[in-house]
C-alpha cells in the first residue's frame, strides 16, 4: 500500500491523532510534574510536606492520606484499587504519598467486583496476578479521580458491597458505595 493515495491518507490521519493525542495529554502531565517538582522544591526550603502536599492536592487529599497513614501499618501491606480512570493515574500518586506501606495494585474498580468474588470464594487468582496474599490484606485504599480524596476501607466490607452490586461500581458519592472504615477499626482497633 506504501505510494497509494489511500496509504498516504492513512499515514497522515495517524500523524494527525497522534498529534491531538498529544496537545490533549503533555500540558496534563507537565501540570503535574511541575507541581510535583515544585512541592519537592519547596519542602527542601523548609515547607513541610504536609502543607505542600495540602497546596497542589488540596487540604480533603491531604487530610485523607494523613488519615490513611495513621491507620495503616507501615509494615503491612494494602489492596490499592483505582475508582478513577487509569489515564489519570492516581493510584499511583496515592501509593507514592503511603509509602514506604507495601501496595498490592487490584486494578480498576468497575472491572473488579467478579475477579474479587472468584479469587475470594475459590482461589481462582488468574484473573488477579501478583495476589497470591489477598487472604493477608486486611485494608483496601480506593483512589477515585483528581480532587477526589483516597478512601480506606476495610476488606471485608469492600468486598461485601462489592458483591451486593453486580452492576457498575459505586462511586465515592453514589448511594451503594462501599462504607469506609473508621480509623481504629481499620487499623484492627475495634469496630
Amino acid at each position: 500500500m506504501r505510494g497509494s493515495v489511500l496509504g498516504l491518507l492513512l499515514d497522515v490521519v495517524a500523524v494527525v491523532l497522534f498529534g491531538v493525542y498529544l496537545v490533549a495529554a503533555v500540558p496534563l502531565a507537565i501540570r503535574r510534574a511541575v507541581n510535583m517538582l515544585r512541592t519537592e522544591a519547596q519542602v527542601a526550603a523548609g515547607e513541610s510536606l504536609t502543607d505542600a502536599r495540602a497546596r497542589c492536592f488540596g487540604d480533603s487529599y491531604t487530610r485523607a492520606i494523613d488519615e490513611i497513614r495513621r491507620a495503616l501499618p507501615a509494615d503491612r501491606a494494602y489492596l490499592l484499587v483505582d475508582g478513577g480512570r487509569p489515564q489519570d493515574g492516581d493510584a499511583y500518586w496515592v501509593r507514592y504519598d503511603l509509602a514506604p506501606r507495601p501496595a498490592v495494585f487490584a486494578g480498576q474498580l468497575a472491572l473488579l467486583a467478579s475477579r474479587l468474588r472468584r479469587a475470594i470464594g475459590g482461589d481462582d487468582l488468574r484473573g488477579l496476578r501478583g495476589l497470591g496474599g489477598l487472604r493477608d490484606l486486611r485494608q483496601v485504599v480506593v483512589a477515585y479521580a483528581p480532587g477526589v480524596p483516597p478512601r480506606l476501607y476495610d476488606l471485608a466490607s469492600f468486598l461485601g458491597d462489592l458483591a451486593h452490586r453486580p452492576g457498575a461500581a459505586p462511586t465515592p458519592d453514589q448511594q451503594g458505595a462501599p462504607r469506609p472504615a473508621t480509623a481504629g477499626a481499620a487499623a484492627g482497633h475495634g469496630p
